[in-house]
């Protein structure tokens, strides 16, 4: 018998209930073993291929968020919710730059340094070196990437454009197809993420908050305010790197990063019952 997971967005709020009553069938993404992301029209039923019965409420009243929960062992999103909405990658597109670099065969402390420090000025020099835009065309192209667009203006690079569901892409092409001396030149990185980014801000909000005594390892964003306020907290947790968290957040000018931190950890905390 099949069992339905429903995702609802409640009328009198923005509340997201997702309840994920596990069933057998789902909707592909992608090619090979490796499919299984759900839709992610947020009005729509969302079924999966797992068992077992799981409940979790995100309130998303406090922000813009792009969010996919992905397990990489049965190779299923646990939930999706504006997976395809773009937004600006800020130095989450370090990820790119880094693949790229490696490539090329780049020093690996500089590509260790930019990602777990988040460092701006490694990250500026290794994008020029790698033809700017050019560095976007092969990864895209590379990894199949279908909403990660260039910025229109070369220069900046974390104008970058992507989505929740592309960055599950990225994060299981670093997992499962790049090259294991990338592989474990990144996740290192990430696993060893520092509290402080070389600009003097704290990076350790969303995953590394809320993931509790759980292993993780990021690749965070974050700027303002020429688009607004924003925060991403993306990377995996668990053993084994088992499931891929992707939180894009957006607010206006006018909030605090204080306020944003607290809104998106308590996003990524709610998000935690799917992943333990």
């Amino acid at each position: 018998m099949m069992r339905k997971r429903t995702l609802w967005i409640l009328p009198l709020t923005t509340i997201l209930t997702i309840t994920l009553l596990w069933t057998y069938a789902a909707l592909a993404f992608g090619s090979g073993s490796r499919s299984g992301l759900l839709s992610t029209d947020a009005s729509s039923p969302l079924t999966s291929g797992y068992d077992g019965d799981t409940t979790v409420t995100v309130d998303t009243s406090t922000g813009v968020y792009g969010i996919t929960v992905y397990d990489t062992v049965n190779h299923r999103a646990t939930l999706q919710y504006h997976a395809n909405k773009p937004f600006k990658m800020l130095s989450v597109v370090k990820l790119l730059i880094a693949l790229d670099t490696l490539d090329s065969g780049g020093d690996p402390s500089e590509v260790s340094d930019m990602l777990r420090y988040s460092d701006d000025a490694i990250a500026r020099e290794l994008w020029w070196q790698g033809g700017k835009t050019d560095v976007i065309a092969r990864m895209t192209s590379k990894i199949g990437l279908s909403h990660t667009k260039p910025p229109d203006d070369p220069i900046w690079w974390g104008f970058t454009t992507s989505t929740a569901s592309d960055l599950v892409r990225i994060y299981r092409y670093i997992l499962d197809d790049a090259p294991a001396p990338s592989r474990r030149i990144i996740m290192s990185a990430l696993e060893h993420a520092s509290r402080t980014g070389s600009d003097g801000f704290n990076q350790y909000f969303g995953i590394p908050t809320a993931a509790g005594s759980q292993p993780w390892a990021v690749k965070q964003g974050w700027s303002c305010c020429r688009i607004g306020r924003s925060l991403h907290t993306t990377g995996t947790v668990g053993a084994d790197h088992r499931y891929i968290v992707i939180v894009l957040g957006l607010w206006g000018k006018k909030t605090t990063w204080s306020a944003d931190k607290q809104a998106i950890n308590a996003v990524v905390k709610s998000l935690m019952p799917l992943v333990e």
